[in-house]
């Protein structure tokens, strides 16, 4: 649609019927190669969709359809299919991987990549921030799927194993929810540190029981917990650099959080643990 440009205001150019459309609250694409041209469009049609609460026209949700089932999106870079989805699930994600599994989008990113009985709900509450990580609720624990998924999106090696890896460590997390809390409130440190903080919001947003009461645990009593001793004093101080003092500073921060000393008593504990280590 356009407007002329006529001092008298213009008259409006619609050749395509978008008036109709945008009145009736309706997705039309305007050509049959449409998907085929550009196949992001079908991930910006889930989008319009939903942020303007419209529906997508029959014959284009089939097209749609057809389109993902052949593989339209198989011909995008792995760039430009991480940014369709990343801008399409960065609002209202819990509609939108619905609509999107209607349209098969789901099943094309990976056969095993379902909504399923997971609550939608809890794709909401996920962390903003980075909209993929609803995909990486829907690879659950398997290792394999988020893999594949993470390589389509061509992301970097380190996220690629994260993505990989995050079902195991859940798995070592779960298993030792029961005892982490209510063993030393270092054993939470080392236990949940593995995780970044994108991955924390996740379980606690979208998981229960005792894994996320082992990340509440972390964030009341342990994260809050830091040195006031840095390297640089150690060294102002005369001790020799190296990996000692690293490791001087882990033992010190364990002490310190399981109340073992206090803030003031960490540069001496500090200087012990290197002096231990002559």
């Amino acid at each position: 649609m356009a407007v002329g440009l006529e001092e008298s205001g213009g008259s409006i150019v619609d050749r395509f019927d978008g008036r109709r459309d945008l009145e009736a609250g309706m997705v039309r694409v305007l050509h049959t190669g449409s998907f085929s041209d550009d196949p992001t469009r079908i991930l910006r049609g889930v989008d319009l969709a939903v942020r303007l609460g419209f529906e997508i026209e029959a014959e284009t949700s089939a097209r749609a359809r057809e389109a993902t089932a052949q593989g339209a999106l198989d011909t995008l870079s792995p760039a430009r299919l991480r940014q369709a989805w990343r801008r399409m699930l960065a609002t209202r994600p819990t509609a939108k991987l619905e609509l999107a599994e209607r349209l098969g989008l789901l099943r094309a990113l990976h056969p095993e990549i379902e909504l399923g009985s997971r609550a939608p709900s809890r794709f909401d509450l996920a962390t903003d921030d980075d909209p993929l990580v609803h995909l990486r609720v829907l690879a659950g624990n398997r290792s394999s799927v988020a893999r594949a998924v993470a390589e389509r999106f061509g992301l970097a090696d380190r996220e690629i194993e994260r993505w990989a890896s995050l079902g195991e460590r859940l798995a070592a997390l779960s298993a030792a929810a029961d005892a982490l809390l209510v063993g030393h409130a270092s054993g939470v440190r080392a236990a949940v540190e593995p995780f970044d903080e994108e991955e924390l919001a996740l379980v606690e947003r979208s998981l229960g029981g005792g894994v996320a009461a082992v990340v509440d645990r972390y964030r009341r009593e342990v994260e809050p917990v830091g040195l006031v001793v840095r390297g640089d004093d150690l060294v102002a101080a005369g001790q020799p650099e190296g990996p000692a003092i690293g490791r001087a500073l882990e033992r010190t921060l364990r002490a310190r959080t399981d109340g073992e000393i206090e803030a003031e008593e960490e540069f001496e504990y500090a200087c012990r643990q290197l002096e231990s280590e002559e």
